[in-house]
């Protein structure tokens, strides 16, 4: 059925046939061809650039973490400046100002 209650029947064997057929592909240029190649190239160099930014980032992350004090003074205040433990009472500064509306 077609949508409007009539059979739909395959064409009469009489029937024109129209026959159809793609283009051609259009050939390739060798500017489209450079334009590929680069911008694969500039996918490669920013994917090296992340993984080396990376590890650096990483490298001097490791290096600040094994900074230790040297001097007896400084290791003093390490101990003094120990971080408290997730659960137990901390004590915090808050240091500004407040201004608020008056009122006329």
């Amino acid at each position: 059925m077609n949508g409007n209650g009539r059979a739909v029947l395959p064409p009469s064997a009489v029937s024109p046939v129209t026959l159809y057929r793609q283009p051609p592909p259009a050939r390739r240029s060798r500017l489209r061809l450079a334009g590929r190649v680069f911008s694969w190239l500039l996918v490669g160099v920013a994917t090296v650039a992340a993984g080396l930014g990376g590890g650096i980032y990483l490298f001097f992350h490791e290096e600040l973490g094994t900074v230790v004090a040297k001097s007896p003074e400084a290791k003093v205040v390490q101990k003094r400046l120990a971080v408290p433990e997730a659960g137990k009472p901390a004590t915090a500064l808050v240091i500004g100002y407040d201004r608020r509306f008056t009122g006329p």
